[in-house]
């Protein structure tokens, strides 16, 4: 009797254990995948961004600096919004006021002609960013134009936090049951 009793609290305690462990590694996984899909929403939203910047810049005369209200969004006249562009054309380099007295991290070297790359980087007030970078030939006279777009990942990692907070209360629920 006192064997079977000891074989039974081993077996529970094994089973306690084994569900614990992969709760724990569900709750990691989910949280891995919660963040790939949100960083592809941003990295969407930051393409998108992209092109309502180059639609907004005047064909017929490339070289002045773009208008202060160019992207339609109040966050790039913000000083440090977490939301900044920047773009470079002919020699000529134009930022967001966001950007305020900094330069968007951009790689030495851009992208090729018609090509997107995403990185991240750091940006002003040490904030992480998640940067679109594109070139283009634009206008009549084809010039190069590079543009860059970033965003804060504050905002991302407040949504990841959120759901995990969600999250564990939920598993625990779920490996109580």
């Amino acid at each position: 009797a006192d064997h079977v009793l000891a074989l039974v609290v081993e077996l529970f305690a094994a089973a306690v254990l084994a569900i614990a462990a992969s709760l724990v590694l569900s709750g990691i996984g989910l949280t891995i995948l919660f963040d790939r899909q949100v960083t592809r929403l941003a990295m969407l939203e930051l393409q998108a961004r992209s092109a309502t910047l180059v639609a907004g810049l005047d064909q017929n005369d490339l070289l002045s600096a773009p208008p202060d209200r160019i992207g339609g969004d109040p966050r790039y006249l913000q000083p440090y919004s977490g939301l900044y562009w920047q773009i470079e054309i002919a020699a000529r380099t134009y930022r967001s006021q966001s950007l305020w007295d900094t330069v968007l991290p951009v790689r030495p070297t851009p992208p090729d002609q018609g090509a997107t790359t995403f990185y991240e980087a750091s940006g002003p007030d040490r904030q992480r960013l998640l940067v679109l970078e594109r070139s283009l030939r634009i206008g009549p006279e084809a010039l190069p134009l590079r543009i860059s777009v970033a965003e804060s990942r504050t905002s991302l990692e407040e949504a990841e936090a959120l759901f995990r907070r969600d999250l564990v209360p939920f598993l625990i629920g779920l490996g109580a049951l």
